[in-house]
Order: structure tokens, then sequence, then C-alpha cells
């Protein structure tokens, strides 16, 4: 079905009211509409696409570190094979880094080495310590993290890491 005046399709969607019920103490509750063009035929699947919408908050955060932390559009490629292939290896850094943010959100104090190899947080501890010497534990997410941005802000520290550059 078009519309008569743009001359284009017209896109039935379907609305979906959601709302926080137990907002944290002092703030206030969650108030979204959604549109979706997907079916939505009762609380169920209505439910499914707010957990699906709840996501997208991470995808954004994930294109913001391969797009700004890895540099992936200052890439002047002139081949689609090379650039995919660099889009892919850059991927995977990005992955890293976004889980390791993550990670210093919701358990700062775990060790780093659940995301770290220990060659990966030693040769990060040193270069930003500026020593031959690395402590007999892994530090934690949260100091990893701010040793990754220690002097580094046009490289993300996974780039040092993973090529072994000093």
């Amino acid at each position: 079905m078009l519309d008569h005046v743009t001359n284009l399709p017209i896109v039935p969607l379907n609305a979906i009211l959601a709302m926080e019920r137990r907002p944290p103490k002092g703030q206030p509750a969650i108030l979204w509409v959604l549109l979706t063009n997907m079916p939505v035929t009762g609380v169920k699947q209505a439910m499914e696409k707010v957990r699906w919408y709840t996501q997208r908050w991470n995808i954004e955060l994930f294109h913001k570190v391969l797009k700004s932390g890895c540099g992936v559009e200052n890439a002047q490629l002139r081949h689609a094979d090379r650039l995919k292939s660099y889009v892919t290896v850059k991927s995977i850094v990005a992955w890293r880094l976004f889980w390791l943010s993550r990670l210093q959100q919701h358990t700062p104090e775990t060790p780093c080495d659940i995301v770290l190899a220990a060659h990966e947080w030693s040769m990060l501890y040193r270069k930003v310590k500026k020593t031959r010497f690395i402590p007999d534990t892994p530090p934690s997410i949260a100091d990893a993290v701010v040793c990754a941005h220690s002097g580094h802000s046009d490289h993300p520290f996974w780039f040092y890491s993973i090529t072994g550059a000093a």
C-alpha cells in the first residue's frame, strides 16, 4: 500500500509502552514508547521486543569503541577485501575493550586475568608503570582500565598488547 501524497510505502507499526515497575530509590521510573514494525500480538512478544531494545546501547557503545577507540574510520584502505580483514581484526580488539569496560562497571575489583592473558596484562603494566617488574598477582579490572587509558589516548592499550609494540 502506498501513501498517495509521497508515493512511499506505508509501514504498519506497533507501539509498545514499557514502564519500569521498581525504579532505583530516588530515581523516576523509565517510561518508553517503542515503535516497531515487528509483529506484537501479546505481552510475551512485547517483552521480547523490549529486551531486544535494551541491548541497543551496548551495540552503540561497541561501535563507538570500534570507530573511535580502534580508529576504524581512519583506515584508508581502497580494496573491500583488505577493509573487511582490517575491520574483522579491529572488531576482535573492540570487543575485548568493550568487554573489559563493561566488567569494570559491574566487577571492578575482579583480577584482570579473566580478560587478559598474563603476557597482555604484564606488558600493559610494565609499559604504563615504566618498569621491568610486575606484581605477583594481576591488577584488578579497574586498575587495568586506568592503565589502559594512561597516556594512550590515541590508541587503545590492546594495540600494544596484540602487536607487542613497546
